[in-house]
Protein backbone atom coordinates (compact mmCIF):
# COMPACT_ATOMS: atom_id res chain seq x y z
CA UNK A 1 0.00 0.00 0.00
CA UNK A 2 2.82 2.44 1.07
CA UNK A 3 4.69 1.96 -2.12
CA UNK A 4 1.33 2.28 -4.09
CA UNK A 5 1.72 5.88 -2.61
CA UNK A 6 4.50 6.83 -3.22
CA UNK A 7 4.22 5.83 -6.91
CA UNK A 8 1.24 7.75 -7.22
CA UNK A 9 2.97 10.86 -5.33
CA UNK A 10 6.30 10.22 -7.50
CA UNK A 11 3.43 10.63 -10.79
CA UNK A 12 1.78 13.74 -9.17
CA UNK A 13 4.90 15.30 -8.22
CA UNK A 14 7.45 14.99 -11.30
CA UNK A 15 4.96 14.31 -14.30
CA UNK A 16 1.51 15.41 -13.62
CA UNK A 17 2.11 18.98 -11.76
CA UNK A 18 5.06 20.88 -14.27
CA UNK A 19 6.30 23.12 -11.70
CA UNK A 20 8.06 20.05 -10.53
CA UNK A 21 8.90 18.20 -13.50
CA UNK A 22 12.60 17.41 -14.06
CA UNK A 23 12.84 19.26 -16.95
CA UNK A 24 10.17 22.23 -18.98
CA UNK A 25 10.27 22.18 -22.75
CA UNK A 26 12.35 25.08 -24.05
CA UNK A 27 9.17 27.55 -25.38
CA UNK A 28 10.44 29.70 -28.39
CA UNK A 29 7.92 32.57 -27.37
CA UNK A 30 9.47 32.59 -23.68
CA UNK A 31 12.36 34.75 -25.90
CA UNK A 32 12.30 37.90 -27.61
CA UNK A 33 12.54 37.22 -30.81
CA UNK A 34 14.14 39.21 -34.05
CA UNK A 35 14.66 38.48 -37.21
CA UNK A 36 16.80 39.82 -40.45
CA UNK A 37 16.82 39.45 -44.19
CA UNK A 38 20.26 39.38 -45.40
CA UNK A 39 22.86 38.48 -48.16
CA UNK A 40 26.03 37.68 -48.06
CA UNK A 41 26.79 41.64 -47.35
CA UNK A 42 25.62 41.63 -44.28
CA UNK A 43 26.33 39.36 -41.72
CA UNK A 44 29.27 41.27 -39.95
CA UNK A 45 26.81 44.23 -39.57
CA UNK A 46 24.26 41.95 -38.15
CA UNK A 47 25.92 40.81 -35.79
CA UNK A 48 27.34 44.29 -34.68
CA UNK A 49 23.18 45.30 -34.39
CA UNK A 50 22.71 41.58 -32.48
CA UNK A 51 25.88 43.01 -30.22
CA UNK A 52 24.34 46.63 -29.66
CA UNK A 53 20.83 44.94 -28.82
CA UNK A 54 22.74 42.49 -26.01
CA UNK A 55 24.60 45.44 -24.55
CA UNK A 56 21.81 47.13 -23.64
CA UNK A 57 19.58 44.06 -22.46
CA UNK A 58 19.06 45.66 -18.84
CA UNK A 59 15.89 43.54 -18.45
CA UNK A 60 17.70 40.25 -18.91
CA UNK A 61 15.46 38.98 -21.32
CA UNK A 62 16.62 35.83 -23.18
CA UNK A 63 16.81 36.73 -26.94
CA UNK A 64 16.01 34.28 -29.93
CA UNK A 65 17.49 35.84 -33.61
CA UNK A 66 16.19 34.53 -36.70
CA UNK A 67 17.85 34.93 -39.52
CA UNK A 68 16.56 35.00 -43.69
CA UNK A 69 19.06 34.47 -46.06
CA UNK A 70 19.60 33.62 -49.79
CA UNK A 71 23.56 33.35 -50.80
CA UNK A 72 25.67 33.55 -47.20
CA UNK A 73 28.67 31.30 -47.00
CA UNK A 74 29.01 28.49 -44.71
CA UNK A 75 32.21 30.42 -43.21
CA UNK A 76 29.77 33.44 -42.76
CA UNK A 77 27.35 31.39 -40.99
CA UNK A 78 30.26 29.77 -38.66
CA UNK A 79 31.54 33.11 -37.51
CA UNK A 80 27.14 34.44 -36.69
CA UNK A 81 27.13 30.78 -34.94
CA UNK A 82 30.02 31.01 -33.05
CA UNK A 83 29.25 34.60 -31.87
CA UNK A 84 26.14 33.62 -30.60
CA UNK A 85 27.27 30.88 -28.94
CA UNK A 86 29.95 33.36 -27.30
CA UNK A 87 27.29 35.35 -26.25
CA UNK A 88 24.45 33.08 -24.78
CA UNK A 89 21.64 33.82 -27.54
CA UNK A 90 20.10 31.26 -29.57
CA UNK A 91 20.24 31.84 -33.60
CA UNK A 92 18.41 30.08 -36.21
CA UNK A 93 19.60 30.18 -40.69
CA UNK A 94 16.21 30.04 -42.64
CA UNK A 95 17.13 29.56 -46.48
CA UNK A 96 14.83 31.19 -49.25
CA UNK A 97 14.77 32.20 -52.84
CA UNK A 98 14.37 35.46 -54.04
CA UNK A 99 13.18 34.30 -56.92
CA UNK A 100 9.21 35.22 -56.43
CA UNK A 101 10.40 38.94 -56.11
CA UNK A 102 13.26 39.52 -58.78
CA UNK A 103 12.97 39.00 -62.61
CA UNK A 104 16.22 40.78 -63.35
CA UNK A 105 18.41 43.60 -61.78
CA UNK A 106 15.45 45.91 -62.49
CA UNK A 107 13.31 44.85 -59.96
CA UNK A 108 15.24 47.69 -57.15
CA UNK A 109 15.74 51.04 -58.20
CA UNK A 110 18.95 51.43 -55.86
CA UNK A 111 20.39 48.12 -56.95
CA UNK A 112 23.53 49.12 -55.63
CA UNK A 113 22.35 48.52 -51.81
CA UNK A 114 19.37 47.32 -51.79
CA UNK A 115 18.62 43.97 -52.62
CA UNK A 116 15.61 40.98 -53.37
CA UNK A 117 16.21 39.41 -49.81
CA UNK A 118 14.91 42.95 -48.23
CA UNK A 119 11.40 41.66 -49.70
CA UNK A 120 11.96 38.34 -47.42
CA UNK A 121 10.05 40.30 -44.70
CA UNK A 122 6.92 39.77 -45.86
CA UNK A 123 7.36 35.94 -45.93
CA UNK A 124 8.39 35.73 -42.00
CA UNK A 125 4.92 34.22 -41.45
CA UNK A 126 5.41 31.32 -43.37
CA UNK A 127 9.55 30.80 -42.67
CA UNK A 128 9.78 31.05 -39.38
CA UNK A 129 8.14 28.36 -37.01
CA UNK A 130 4.47 28.20 -36.70
CA UNK A 131 4.36 28.12 -32.81
CA UNK A 132 5.81 31.33 -32.80
CA UNK A 133 2.97 34.28 -32.45
CA UNK A 134 5.16 37.52 -32.76
CA UNK A 135 8.59 38.47 -34.28
CA UNK A 136 10.23 41.98 -34.33
CA UNK A 137 11.78 42.33 -37.80
CA UNK A 138 14.84 44.87 -38.09
CA UNK A 139 17.22 45.89 -40.90
CA UNK A 140 20.58 45.28 -40.32
CA UNK A 141 21.97 49.38 -40.73
CA UNK A 142 20.87 49.77 -37.02
CA UNK A 143 22.25 50.41 -33.93
CA UNK A 144 20.39 50.02 -30.27
CA UNK A 145 20.74 52.42 -27.78
CA UNK A 146 18.21 50.85 -25.23
CA UNK A 147 16.23 47.96 -24.20
CA UNK A 148 14.19 46.73 -26.43
CA UNK A 149 11.62 44.81 -24.61
CA UNK A 150 9.17 47.71 -24.41
CA UNK A 151 9.17 47.76 -27.97
CA UNK A 152 8.89 44.26 -27.94
CA UNK A 153 5.90 43.85 -25.68
CA UNK A 154 3.91 46.67 -27.46
CA UNK A 155 0.19 45.95 -27.32
CA UNK A 156 -0.90 46.39 -31.07
CA UNK A 157 -4.31 45.65 -30.10
CA UNK A 158 -6.31 44.82 -33.31
CA UNK A 159 -3.27 45.83 -35.76
CA UNK A 160 -1.29 43.26 -37.11
CA UNK A 161 1.64 45.01 -37.59
CA UNK A 162 3.08 47.95 -35.77
CA UNK A 163 5.63 50.87 -37.66
CA UNK A 164 6.82 53.78 -37.30
CA UNK A 165 5.97 56.79 -39.50
CA UNK A 166 8.79 57.71 -41.87
CA UNK A 167 10.52 61.42 -41.35
CA UNK A 168 10.10 61.60 -45.36
CA UNK A 169 6.67 60.96 -46.56
CA UNK A 170 6.81 59.93 -50.28
CA UNK A 171 4.27 60.26 -52.81
CA UNK A 172 3.40 58.32 -56.19
CA UNK A 173 0.98 59.71 -58.97
CA UNK A 174 -0.51 56.24 -58.83
CA UNK A 175 -0.51 55.47 -55.18
CA UNK A 176 -1.80 57.53 -52.10
CA UNK A 177 -0.96 55.62 -48.82
CA UNK A 178 -3.25 57.70 -46.34
CA UNK A 179 -1.94 59.83 -43.35
CA UNK A 180 0.79 58.05 -42.61
CA UNK A 181 3.92 56.99 -44.59
CA UNK A 182 5.51 53.87 -42.69
CA UNK A 183 9.42 52.99 -42.82
CA UNK A 184 9.98 49.27 -43.26
CA UNK A 185 13.21 49.27 -41.00
CA UNK A 186 11.26 48.49 -37.72
CA UNK A 187 8.74 45.77 -38.47
CA UNK A 188 6.79 44.79 -34.99
CA UNK A 189 4.55 41.70 -36.40
CA UNK A 190 1.62 39.67 -34.68
CA UNK A 191 2.45 36.37 -36.93
CA UNK A 192 -0.88 35.38 -35.87
CA UNK A 193 -2.93 38.00 -37.06
CA UNK A 194 -0.95 37.67 -40.57
CA UNK A 195 -1.47 33.86 -40.97
CA UNK A 196 -5.18 34.06 -40.03
CA UNK A 197 -5.44 37.45 -42.51
CA UNK A 198 -3.36 35.44 -45.23
CA UNK A 199 -1.73 39.47 -44.76
CA UNK A 200 1.36 36.98 -47.15
CA UNK A 201 -0.57 35.84 -49.96
CA UNK A 202 -2.50 39.22 -50.31
CA UNK A 203 1.37 40.87 -50.36
CA UNK A 204 2.68 38.55 -53.01
CA UNK A 205 -0.54 38.60 -54.81
CA UNK A 206 -0.10 42.90 -55.19
CA UNK A 207 3.08 42.53 -56.66
CA UNK A 208 1.83 39.78 -59.30
CA UNK A 209 -0.96 42.06 -59.95
CA UNK A 210 0.53 45.36 -60.15
CA UNK A 211 4.17 44.24 -61.26
CA UNK A 212 4.49 47.62 -63.95
CA UNK A 213 5.07 49.71 -60.79
CA UNK A 214 7.71 46.85 -59.28
CA UNK A 215 10.17 46.79 -62.81
CA UNK A 216 12.58 50.04 -62.96
CA UNK A 217 14.11 51.43 -65.57
CA UNK A 218 16.26 54.33 -65.55
CA UNK A 219 14.64 56.97 -67.82
CA UNK A 220 16.90 58.77 -67.81
CA UNK A 221 19.80 56.46 -68.46
CA UNK A 222 17.49 55.16 -70.95
CA UNK A 223 17.12 58.33 -72.54
CA UNK A 224 20.56 59.00 -73.11
CA UNK A 225 21.17 55.43 -74.30
CA UNK A 226 18.24 55.91 -77.14
CA UNK A 227 20.19 59.36 -78.07
CA UNK A 228 23.61 57.74 -78.56
CA UNK A 229 21.83 55.27 -80.84
CA UNK A 230 19.95 57.93 -82.63
CA UNK A 231 23.82 59.80 -83.20
CA UNK A 232 25.57 56.55 -84.28
CA UNK A 233 22.96 56.35 -87.00
CA UNK A 234 23.46 59.90 -87.84
CA UNK A 235 27.39 59.88 -87.68
CA UNK A 236 26.86 56.83 -90.26
CA UNK A 237 24.89 58.12 -91.92
CA UNK A 238 27.09 61.48 -92.54
CA UNK A 239 30.14 58.89 -93.70
CA UNK A 240 27.95 57.84 -96.62
CA UNK A 241 26.25 60.98 -98.30
CA UNK A 242 27.06 64.13 -98.59
CA UNK A 243 23.95 66.24 -97.91
CA UNK A 244 22.80 66.63 -93.98
CA UNK A 245 20.78 63.80 -92.80
CA UNK A 246 17.64 63.69 -91.59
CA UNK A 247 17.10 63.26 -87.78
CA UNK A 248 14.20 60.87 -86.72
CA UNK A 249 11.40 61.68 -85.35
CA UNK A 250 12.07 59.03 -82.31
CA UNK A 251 15.88 61.24 -82.19
CA UNK A 252 14.47 64.30 -81.67
CA UNK A 253 12.22 62.88 -78.85
CA UNK A 254 14.97 61.26 -77.03
CA UNK A 255 16.80 64.31 -77.39
CA UNK A 256 14.21 66.44 -75.97
CA UNK A 257 13.62 63.88 -73.49
CA UNK A 258 17.47 64.16 -72.31
CA UNK A 259 16.77 68.03 -72.07
CA UNK A 260 13.97 67.97 -69.90
CA UNK A 261 15.32 65.43 -67.49
CA UNK A 262 18.81 68.00 -67.30
CA UNK A 263 16.52 70.35 -66.58
CA UNK A 264 14.15 68.97 -63.64
CA UNK A 265 17.56 67.31 -62.22
CA UNK A 266 18.50 70.74 -62.35
CA UNK A 267 16.09 72.05 -60.43
CA UNK A 268 15.95 68.70 -57.76
CA UNK A 269 19.70 69.62 -57.04
CA UNK A 270 18.68 73.47 -56.45
CA UNK A 271 15.84 72.27 -54.11
CA UNK A 272 18.19 69.96 -52.44
CA UNK A 273 20.78 72.14 -51.63
CA UNK A 274 18.14 74.01 -49.84
CA UNK A 275 16.90 71.19 -48.24
CA UNK A 276 20.76 70.86 -46.53
CA UNK A 277 21.30 74.41 -45.92
CA UNK A 278 17.47 74.00 -43.65
CA UNK A 279 18.72 70.56 -42.04
CA UNK A 280 21.78 72.10 -40.32
CA UNK A 281 22.16 71.18 -37.14
CA UNK A 282 21.03 74.48 -34.47
CA UNK A 283 22.43 75.06 -31.21
CA UNK A 284 21.58 76.33 -28.01
CA UNK A 285 17.87 77.09 -26.50
CA UNK A 286 16.27 76.24 -29.78
CA UNK A 287 17.31 72.00 -29.48
CA UNK A 288 15.51 72.31 -26.14
CA UNK A 289 12.44 70.58 -27.49
CA UNK A 290 10.64 67.39 -27.61
CA UNK A 291 11.82 64.63 -29.49
CA UNK A 292 8.06 64.43 -31.14
CA UNK A 293 7.80 67.94 -31.46
CA UNK A 294 11.44 67.86 -33.50
CA UNK A 295 9.98 65.34 -35.71
CA UNK A 296 6.83 66.96 -36.47
CA UNK A 297 8.73 69.81 -37.25
CA UNK A 298 10.99 67.90 -39.41
CA UNK A 299 8.35 66.35 -41.40
CA UNK A 300 6.94 69.34 -42.31
CA UNK A 301 10.52 70.33 -43.96
CA UNK A 302 10.63 67.35 -45.90
CA UNK A 303 6.91 68.02 -47.55
CA UNK A 304 8.20 71.28 -48.96
CA UNK A 305 11.76 70.32 -49.27
CA UNK A 306 11.85 66.71 -50.30
CA UNK A 307 15.20 64.50 -49.41
CA UNK A 308 14.93 61.93 -52.25
CA UNK A 309 15.34 63.88 -55.20
CA UNK A 310 18.48 62.56 -55.97
CA UNK A 311 18.33 62.77 -60.15
CA UNK A 312 15.51 60.72 -61.98
CA UNK A 313 13.32 60.20 -58.32
CA UNK A 314 10.87 63.06 -59.46
CA UNK A 315 10.29 61.35 -62.62
CA UNK A 316 10.20 57.90 -61.35
CA UNK A 317 7.83 58.83 -58.91
CA UNK A 318 5.19 59.05 -61.14
CA UNK A 319 5.28 55.46 -62.15
CA UNK A 320 6.79 53.19 -60.03
CA UNK A 321 7.83 52.55 -56.40
CA UNK A 322 11.59 53.78 -55.25
CA UNK A 323 11.33 51.48 -52.18
CA UNK A 324 9.30 47.92 -53.52
CA UNK A 325 9.46 46.50 -50.03
CA UNK A 326 8.35 49.62 -47.99
CA UNK A 327 5.98 51.12 -50.51
CA UNK A 328 4.38 47.75 -50.90
CA UNK A 329 3.22 47.22 -47.54
CA UNK A 330 2.25 50.67 -47.22
CA UNK A 331 -0.34 49.65 -50.02
CA UNK A 332 -1.71 47.00 -48.86
CA UNK A 333 -1.41 47.35 -44.88
CA UNK A 334 -1.15 50.95 -44.29
CA UNK A 335 -4.90 50.94 -42.34
CA UNK A 336 -3.66 47.60 -40.39
CA UNK A 337 -0.71 49.06 -38.74
CA UNK A 338 -0.35 50.76 -35.63
CA UNK A 339 1.30 53.64 -35.37
CA UNK A 340 4.51 53.48 -32.60
CA UNK A 341 6.66 56.23 -31.47
CA UNK A 342 9.24 57.63 -32.96
CA UNK A 343 11.83 56.64 -30.73
CA UNK A 344 12.33 53.31 -32.22
CA UNK A 345 13.09 53.95 -35.60
CA UNK A 346 14.87 57.08 -35.61
CA UNK A 347 16.90 57.86 -38.65
CA UNK A 348 20.10 58.66 -38.06
CA UNK A 349 20.23 62.34 -39.63
CA UNK A 350 17.68 63.52 -37.05
CA UNK A 351 20.05 62.16 -34.15
CA UNK A 352 22.66 64.78 -35.89
CA UNK A 353 20.05 67.80 -36.51
CA UNK A 354 17.34 67.55 -33.71
CA UNK A 355 17.83 65.11 -31.30
CA UNK A 356 21.45 64.55 -29.99
CA UNK A 357 23.63 61.65 -28.88
CA UNK A 358 22.37 60.88 -25.56
CA UNK A 359 19.16 59.52 -27.58
CA UNK A 360 17.79 56.29 -26.04
CA UNK A 361 16.28 53.96 -28.70
CA UNK A 362 16.76 52.21 -32.08
CA UNK A 363 19.19 54.63 -34.78
CA UNK A 364 18.51 53.76 -38.48
CA UNK A 365 21.20 54.46 -41.03
CA UNK A 366 18.90 54.85 -43.53
CA UNK A 367 20.12 55.71 -47.56
CA UNK A 368 23.21 54.92 -49.43
CA UNK A 369 25.75 56.33 -46.68
CA UNK A 370 26.01 53.81 -44.37
CA UNK A 371 28.95 54.46 -41.39
CA UNK A 372 30.83 50.99 -42.15
CA UNK A 373 31.70 52.87 -45.70
CA UNK A 374 32.46 56.12 -43.93
CA UNK A 375 35.45 55.86 -41.26
CA UNK A 376 35.89 59.51 -40.82
CA UNK A 377 33.30 60.68 -38.53
CA UNK A 378 32.28 63.31 -40.33
CA UNK A 379 29.09 62.67 -38.36
CA UNK A 380 28.25 62.45 -34.95
CA UNK A 381 25.69 59.95 -35.50
CA UNK A 382 28.61 58.38 -37.28
CA UNK A 383 30.88 58.12 -34.77
CA UNK A 384 28.06 56.83 -32.54
CA UNK A 385 28.64 53.89 -34.35
CA UNK A 386 32.06 53.60 -34.80
CA UNK A 387 32.59 53.59 -31.30
CA UNK A 388 30.21 50.50 -30.39
CA UNK A 389 31.91 49.06 -32.83
CA UNK A 390 34.91 49.55 -31.12
CA UNK A 391 34.21 49.02 -27.87
CA UNK A 392 32.63 45.47 -29.23
CA UNK A 393 34.20 41.66 -29.52
CA UNK A 394 33.32 42.83 -33.06
CA UNK A 395 36.35 45.17 -33.49
CA UNK A 396 38.79 42.48 -35.29
CA UNK A 397 35.96 43.32 -38.11
CA UNK A 398 36.97 47.19 -38.01
CA UNK A 399 37.59 49.02 -40.63
CA UNK A 400 36.95 46.63 -42.84
CA UNK A 401 34.19 46.47 -45.71
CA UNK A 402 33.22 42.75 -45.48
CA UNK A 403 32.20 42.69 -48.80
CA UNK A 404 34.90 43.68 -50.26
CA UNK A 405 37.03 40.79 -48.63
CA UNK A 406 38.57 38.06 -50.08
CA UNK A 407 37.79 34.54 -48.45
CA UNK A 408 41.11 33.86 -46.85
CA UNK A 409 40.80 37.59 -45.19
CA UNK A 410 37.61 36.28 -44.07
CA UNK A 411 39.24 33.30 -42.39
CA UNK A 412 42.03 35.24 -41.02
CA UNK A 413 39.24 37.47 -39.69
CA UNK A 414 37.32 34.65 -37.88
CA UNK A 415 40.43 32.88 -36.23
CA UNK A 416 40.72 36.42 -34.72
CA UNK A 417 37.65 36.57 -33.25
CA UNK A 418 38.29 33.46 -31.91
CA UNK A 419 41.46 34.28 -30.00
CA UNK A 420 39.56 37.53 -28.70
CA UNK A 421 36.85 35.50 -27.19
CA UNK A 422 39.36 32.86 -26.00
CA UNK A 423 41.31 35.93 -24.31
CA UNK A 424 44.31 35.33 -26.52
CA UNK A 425 44.34 38.73 -27.40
Amino acid sequence: MKRKLFLIFALILFVINPVFASSKKDDINDYINIAFTIDNNYPVYTMLLMESILKNNTSNSKYYFHVVEDNITKLNKKIMNYYAKQRGVKLAFYHTSTKNFDEGRNFYTFVDRITPIGMARITLPSLLPSNLHRVLYMDSDILVTTDIKPLYDTNLGNYSTGMIENIQYVEYDMMNFGKYYFNSGIMLMDLDKWRERKLEEKLTGYIKKNWKYFIYVDPVKQAIKELEACQAVEADCKKKKDKPCKISKECVNSLNRVHKYEEIISKSVEKRNQWFDLRKAKTGKEVDISIQNAIEKRRQVEKEYPYEISEEALIIRKNKFMYPDQDLINAVLNKDIKRLDDKWNMQYYAIDTLVGLDFKGVIHYIGGGKPWLNFNDFLPSYKLYHDNWKKSPLVVFLPICWYKLRENDKKAAYNDIVKMYKGEQ
